[in-house]
Order: C-alpha cells, then sequence, then structure tokens
C-alpha cells in the first residue's frame, strides 16, 4: 500500500473494549469516512508487570490473532485498510501471519530497536508515532527502520492527555516536523482533543492546512458509554463531518504550492499587461520606448512580452499595427553561442583542448555551431585561472571574442559574456562534449523567438549531445536571485528549479537519436579513449558528420564497455540534475518533437 493515497485514519485503539463483534461493526461505521482503520495489537505482558493494576484490564482489552484476522476480511471487504499499532514483541507475533497492511510503532518504543527492527523486516508501510519524542530520537528510529525496510514510512505527531487541550495541540510543531523531515517521508497529525468540542471537527483540518499529509481521529460507537479511549474519540457521524471539513481544506489549498491554478492563470491572462504598440511599426523601424507601452492585450498568449526593455531600441522585422502586442519574433534578436571554458578537472586536466584526431574538443563544438545560420556569434567565457592563456590564445587563433571572470561564477561570466556582444538569447552546452546536435540548434532558436521562451532543450539525446537555447534575461534574473550552488557549471539550474517562473520548452530529436544510455561527453581518461574511437571510425570526410553517423559507430563497433561505469542519461543523478532533459515530460514543461527529418 501507499501512504500517499492515506488522507484520513480512523483510530479505534481500545474503544471496542476487546469485543470482537463491536470492533467490526467500528471498521464498518467509518468505512466511508476513512482510507485506514486502526487498532492496537498487544498482550497484557506487553504493556505491563504481572502485578499492575490494570494487568487484567489489558488482558480484556486484548484482541486476539483470529479477532484481527476477522477485523481485516471486514475492512477490506468495506474498501479499507487495517492497520496494526504494535505495542510489543507479542503483539507482533500475533499480527504477523495475518493480512494486516500496516503498521503503527508507538512514542514509546523509538528507542526500542528490536522492535523496530522486527517491524521494519516484514516490509510493510509504517507509521511511527513522534508526540513526545525529541528530533534525534525520530532520527534514530527512522534510520534504525530504513536500514532494514524499503517500505513506506511516515511520523504521527500528536499526544495524549486524557484529553489534549485544544490549546496544547502545538501545530507549530508539525510545520517544524514537516520542515525537518518532508524530505525523509509524509508527517500526519493525531487529534487527541476532547471528542465532544465542536472544533473535535475541524483541528484534523487545520492541521492539513499547516502542513499535515494526513490525519488520525479516534472514533467511538456511542461516547455516552464511556469506554477505553473514549476521550477524544469522535461518533461516526461527527466523524464523517471532520473527514469532510478536511476535504474541504483540501480543496481550497489546492494541489501544487509550485503552481498556479487554472483559475489563477485566467485572471493572469485576462488582466495582465503586455507590450503593445502606441502606433504602426513597420519594417526597419528601431522601437523606441515611446512606440510600446504595457496595456492589457485583446487575447493573451506566451509569447507576448511582459518586459518593454526585451523590444527596445530593436529593429523591427514585421509589420505590427496599433494596439496590437509587440513580441520578440517581431523584432532583431541577437543569439550568441556562449561557452564556459577552464582547464581545471581533478578527473581530467584540460578537457575541452584535448585532441580529438587532429583537432580540440572545443574546435570540434566550434566547427559545428558554425554550421548553424541563426548564429549570429560565438563567445568564449573563459575562467580566471592559471591556465586562462590557452583559452585566450584559442579565441585570438579562431577569431573569436572572449570574456575571462571569476573561476567559481560560471553563470556570472556567461551572463556578461552575452552582455558584452549584446545578444538576447545564448546558445549553451558544456566545452567537454565533442559530438553535439548541431541539427537542432536552429530550430531551438526559432522556436525560442517564437514563443518568447526561457529556456528551449533539446532532449533524451546521449549524454553530451545535447544544447540548450537561453534568454539571457532569465540568465541575468537566476544570477541575481540564485544561491552560490546555481552560479556553478549548472548554469540552467535556478531556472529549471523554478518552472513555474520561467518557460521552459523542450525538443525532442528523431527516434533514432532518443538514445540517453550513450555518454558521450567527456569527463575522464575512459571517456576521452572512447569518443577518440568513435572519430577514428567514421567515414573519411569526417567534416560532415552527423550524431546519426557517431551513435551508429557507437553501436556498431560495440564501444559502451569502455566508460560503462560512468553514469548515462538513464542515472537517476542525471535526471535529478537534469529532470528537463532526461525527466519525463510533465506540467513543468511543454514539449515538440522536431520538425527535423519529418
Amino acid at each position: 500500500m501507499d501512504l500517499r493515497n492515506v488522507e484520513v485514519i480512523a483510530e479505534l485503539a481500545n474503544a471496542h473494549g476487546g469485543d470482537r463483534s463491536r470492533a467490526i461493526d467500528m471498521v464498518e461505521s467509518i468505512s466511508d469516512s476513512a482510507d485506514v482503520a486502526k487498532v492496537q495489537v498487544f498482550t497484557a505482558s506487553d504493556l505491563a508487570v504481572e502485578s499492575h493494576e490494570n494487568y487484567d484490564l489489558y488482558q480484556d482489552l486484548s484482541l486476539s490473532a483470529s479477532d484481527i484476522e476477522k477485523m481485516v476480511e471486514s475492512a477490506h471487504e468495506a474498501g479499507i485498510q487495517l492497520f496494526a499499532d504494535i505495542l510489543g514483541h507479542e503483539g507482533l507475533e500475533r499480527a504477523i501471519g495475518i493480512e494486516i497492511d500496516g503498521f503503527k510503532i508507538h512514542s514509546s518504543d523509538l528507542s526500542n530497536y528490536r522492535l523496530i527492527k522486527k517491524i521494519a523486516e516484514e516490509n510493510k508501510p509504517t507509521l511511527i508515532s513522534v508526540g513526545g519524542a525529541t528530533s534525534l530520537e525520530i532520527k534514530e528510529a527512522v534510520s534504525s527502520f530504513k536500514n532494514v525496510s524499503t517500505a513506506d514510512i511516515a511520523l504521527v505527531y500528536g499526544f495524549q492527555n486524557y484529553p489534549t487541550k485544544l490549546k496544547k495541540s502545538h501545530l507549530n510543531r508539525l510545520r517544524h516536523l514537516v520542515a525537518q523531515f518532508d524530505d525523509i517521508c509524509m508527517v500526519g497529525y493525531a487529534s487527541h482533543v476532547e471528542g465532544s468540542m465542536a472544533e473535535a471537527k475541524h483541528l484534523p483540518a487545520w492541521a492539513v492546512a499547516a502542513g499535515a499529509d494526513f490525519v488520525e481521529v479516534h472514533t467511538t460507537l456511542d461516547r455516552s458509554a464511556e469506554g477505553p479511549d473514549y476521550y477524544s474519540s469522535l461518533e461516526p457521524d461527527a466523524f464523517e463531518m471532520m473527514s469532510a471539513n478536511i476535504e474541504k481544506v483540501r480543496e481550497v489549498m489546492g494541489e501544487d504550492a509550485h503552481e498556479m491554478s487554472k483559475g489563477e492563470i485566467e485572471y493572469r491572462h485576462a488582466h495582465k499587461k503586455c507590450a503593445v504598440a502606441t502606433r504602426e511599426l513597420c519594417v526597419g523601424d528601431t522601437v523606441t520606448k515611446d512606440d510600446v507601452d504595457l496595456k492589457r492585450p485583446v487575447s493573451w498568449d506566451e509569447s507576448v512580452v511582459t518586459n518593454i526593455d526585451k523590444i527596445a531600441k530593436k529593429s523591427v522585422t514585421r509589420n505590427v499595427k496599433e494596439d496590437t502586442p509587440v513580441r520578440l519574433s517581431d523584432v532583431q534578436n541577437k543569439v550568441s553561442a556562449v561557452l564556459a571554458c577552464r582547464a581545471e578537472s581533478t578527473r581530467l586536466y584540460g578537457k575541452p583542448l584535448q585532441l580529438v584526431g587532429k583537432k580540440s574538443i572545443l574546435a570540434h563544438q566550434i566547427s559545428q555551431l558554425k554550421t548553424v545560420t541563426a548564429l549570429d556569434e560565438i563567445v568564449l567565457a573563459i575562467s580566471d585561472t592559471p591556465a586562462k592563456q590557452a583559452f585566450v590564445s584559442f579565441a585570438e587563433d579562431y577569431d573569436l571574442k572572449y570574456f575571462v571572470g571569476g573561476k567559481k561564477d560560471v553563470l556570472g561570466r556567461v551572463v556578461k559574456a552575452a552582455r558584452q556582444v549584446e545578444s538576447e538569447f545564448v546558445v549553451r552546452t558544456t566545452t567537454e562534449n565533442p559530438f553535439i546536435y548541431q541539427e537542432s540548434v536552429g530550430e531551438q532558436i526559432s522556436i525560442a523567438i517564437e514563443k518568447n521562451s526561457d529556456l528551449v532543450v533539446s532532449r533524451k539525446l546521449p549524454l553530451g549531445s545535447f544544447t540548450e537555447v537561453v534568454s539571457v534575461n532569465a540568465l541575468q534574473r537566476s544570477h541575481e536571485n540564485g544561491e552560490d550552488r546555481h552560479r556553478s557549471e549548472l548554469v540552467t539550474s535556478f531556472i529549471t528549479e523554478h518552472p513555474e517562473s520561467f518557460e521552459i520548452i523542450g525538443v525532442n530529436p528523431p527516434n533514432s537519436l532518443r538514445r540517453p544510455d550513450v555518454r558521450l561527453t567527456v569527463d575522464n581518461p575512459c571517456d576521452l579513449i572512447l569518443v577518440r574511437k568513435i572519430w577514428n571510425n567514421l567515414p573519411k570526410k569526417r567534416d560532415k558528420y552527423d550524431l546519426k553517423s557517431i551513435i551508429d559507430v557507437y553501436d556498431k563497433k560495440g564501444l559502451k564497455s569502455i566508460n560503462i561505469t560512468e553514469p548515462d542519461g538513464n542515472s537517476k543523478s542525471v535526471i535529478s540534475t537534469s529532470w528537463h532533459v532526461y525527466g519525463e515530460i510533465d506540467r513543468n514543461m511543454e514539449v515538440f518533437d522536431t520538425a527535423i527529418n519529418k
């Protein structure tokens, strides 16, 4: 069972009084309001010594293995799951062998690592109660479980003061736990306030609003009977109202905090202003700030420009009528390839200048990029290190412009190099890639301009063949708003981490080139050996090759084993940092199939 499907847990605890029939009636009474029913499973000796004043009561409340099995059957027939709250080793043995759907570890057992290990070995979804537990105890219990099991786990915050006063519910503690453990597991809330209070039907919903992934609430058939655990229990009708309140809260919260709702997008399109012409603009005109103003257009699409600076001082390439939007595609846009260069690497020194055949990797890239007619210029963004002169000399030999900047701030170097040559868009790849898919660069540039996109990337190619077309404005915003980690060689990482704020488009290549299993980047000696072997096996006229030819040589010569131990585009580490290139298509980006070779 996937805990992500759980929203409401009905805590039966011991309200059944040890009566199997009553326990089954309780399960059936909340089957329309809960996803899971949970019952405590124990023996008297799990809880106390024989001389304890409540030992006989614990024996009376204890459910047998047969009782629990019948409850599981009843729960499944009603369409819900049954979890067992394990309070000791004997109770666990009683539950093992029964088709129980999941477990819960009581907070009093967070240091009972033997019990945690045994529960984990069952490899079933498990709740861990953390009321009254320290952060370190929680971390150690979670670690102890995860060392043994791959099953889902979730923390449950809440505590019972028979009952807990409303003002002691401490939802801020819940928020803290969510912030601390959200990357590790789900976090839920267990309500223990007086069940007769009106607030008892609302507190679980408030907990969801505070960040709880699910709630756990006590239930009983009849509060007036004042049986075991009645203090915080809701009768079936009240339980149903509580569950409905949670649904209302989830509705108003929306699904994804990072994305605008459909209604909010409609509001944006109806009210957002864009650049419109204040007069008719003709081909050859230079756009002045008086020629455009920000107003609401008759209709909205994502290609409109919301920042006048993007089109000001540019030459008009298509006539634009008065009071209609001025798009990027209506004006001249300069596009430059900006290649970040550095020699320092502990794995392979001077990667961009390593030879493949008679030319360096960087020279191969330059040759390929020069075939792209939509590209206006190629610029080197050189790291200010002792080896910089090698790249300066390269730029001078190839008659390229260059910019020298800080060695750690790669993003800053790229932005300044682009600004130096007054580019609006940058074509980017990494300079240790000798075999890029240059055939798609022109198409990517066209899409970026027509769609007014922030980032257009070629997808699912061999690792090391990708190219990106990025708006310089988007890179500038990334540099201004990002952290130091966003300024590394992963230049577009801030953009891809904030897809709600940037327009990201992917371009799928022809099926024959969708080969993320192929690694063509050069990061170590094995990679260099591989690309040299590919080059040496290409047809003689190597100045005119395409990516399909590269892949054909790779396959026919069986070269995969040369760098098979290194990550490729199917590796989790690569997908996590480059989801927009190698991850599955999702709503965070628009994706087109290439028009090339169709």
